[in-house]
Order: C-alpha cells, then structure tokens, then sequence
C-alpha cells in the first residue's frame, strides 16, 4: 500500500512538472502582449477640447496633458497628470487621429527617443499658450476645471 502511494505521488509530480513549465511560457508570452498595446480605435470621433488648467512647468516632470479615452463603448475624460521624465527621451502627448479608413486611433501617452515624437497639429490652445506663458491655458469641452 505504501509502494502505490508512493507510485501515485511521483505520477502527479511527473504530470505537474510540464504543466508547471507550461505556466511559465504562458507568463512570458502574458507578460510580453502587456508590452505591446493594443491601438485604441473607434468609429465615433471624439468629442472637442476641456476645461483643464495646465500647471506651471516642473524641471523633473512632464505634464500628461487630459483627454478623452474610449472606455466602455463612450468617450470618458482623464484629466492630465505628471509623468516622471526619462534622460533621452521625449513624452508625445495623448492625440486622436483620424485613419485613412475614417476610423479614430489614440495615439501617444508614451516616451520616445527626443526627436521622434510626432508633432501633433497646433490648435488655438497651443498658439495662445505660447504668446502668453505665464497664464495657465485652457480649452473647451466636457469637463470644467475645478476652483
């Protein structure tokens, strides 16, 4: 009796062992797709603008400036947030973009090399923040900025 446990013990052991190896693979590849977003595309455009203050600058922070993500099947804002800055790199700001096949894909929210980032069009927000620097600059839309 004690040999049969003994024999059906070292079977599930044997058995657990690949499953176990299994795992690990599946964690890897689970771990790698995390990495790699998937591109955030809709067919309904986003809507315009907020109500957001943007912050003076910070010398070890980027501002995330706020925007509209697609969540649960609407838009829903996300206000702006300080990102720590990375030495070399440079924050492409958070856009929609309308595709060639009338789709909308939200594209930055992320560092790349300095240089690389895409210049997104200028709106009127960015020229009146550029001829008045020390007034904090705000655009219209949904969400009012908070007092």
């Amino acid at each position: 009796m004690h040999i049969r446990f003994l024999a059906a013990a070292a079977l599930c052991v044997a058995v657990a062992m690949p499953v176990g190896a299994a795992t690990k693979k599946e964690k890897a590849a689970a771990a790698k797709k995390k990495a790699e977003p998937e591109a955030v595309v809709t067919d309904v455009p986003p809507p315009s603008g907020s109500w957001e203050q943007v912050p003076a600058p910070n010398k070890d922070y980027v501002w995330s400036k706020g925007y509209y993500e697609w969540k649960d099947g609407r838009y829903q804002w996300k206000g702006g947030e300080w990102v720590l800055k990375k030495e070399g790199m440079e924050y492409e700001q958070h856009a929609w973009k309308q595709r060639s096949d009338g789709k909308w894909e939200l594209t930055g929210g992320e560092f790349v090399p300095e240089g690389q980032a895409r210049k997104h069009d200028k709106t009127d927000d960015d020229k009146d923040s550029s001829a008045k620097k020390d007034e904090p600059t705000k655009s219209m839309g949904a969400a009012a900025a908070k007092k």
